[in-house]
């Protein structure tokens, strides 16, 4: 596998901002006219690392925190369809997003550190959520970022080319979404 078609997989994965998740059945919900708002942040965390990081088609374990506390499966690689529905055990949570910014970066020359980023602002649509989730409403932001050590050249340099693979004991993939969540409970 080509860095390329790696770093293209992680690309779709930020692109689709919080990409398909799945884990668990939808929960149920009560009714949202006599529910109560609860508002805060909530946190979306995962990564993994090594080889499973370097499979385009690979499943980032997420742990979901703050208004709403639960897990879900990111799974690398999908398309960007919105809105994107993460599947959880206490309900679906829909988002919309927009196209994603990125960034790369060679972090050291010594190890031949890379970092690649990717930025995506999302909207809930509570209108579209179920369970836990159903008339929920909020924003944020998701970023996904790979990190790894590229070979080095027999001149000692680092291999910057489009088929440089990082090192799979290096590799890591990191996905962090948060913002401000109103559920009604």
């Amino acid at each position: 596998m080509n860095r390329n078609r790696y770093l293209a997989g992680a690309a779709a994965l930020a692109a689709a901002g919080l990409v398909t998740a799945g884990c668990g059945s939808s929960g149920t919900s009560s009714s949202a006219a006599s529910a109560t708002p609860v508002t805060g942040t909530q946190t979306l965390t995962g990564s993994v690392s090594g080889q499973q990081a370097l499979s385009g088609t690979s499943s980032i374990p997420l742990k979901l925190t703050g208004v709403v506390n639960t897990t879900a499966t990111v799974k690398l690689g999908n398309g960007t369809t919105n809105p994107v529905m993460i599947k959880t055990s206490k309900g679906d949570l829909a988002v919309t997003h927009t196209s994603a910014s990125t960034s790369q970066k060679l972090l050291s020359t010594k190890t031949c550190k890379f970092a690649f980023g990717q930025r995506t602002h999302y909207t809930v649509d509570g209108g579209k959520s179920t369970g836990s989730f159903k008339d929920a409403s909020g924003n944020g932001t998701a970023v996904v970022t790979i990190t790894g050590n590229l070979p080095k050249t027999s001149d000692g340099k680092c291999n910057l080319s489009s088929s440089a693979v990082p090192q799979p004991a290096t590799a890591r993939v990191s996905f962090a979404a948060t913002g401000p969540l109103t559920v009604r409970k």
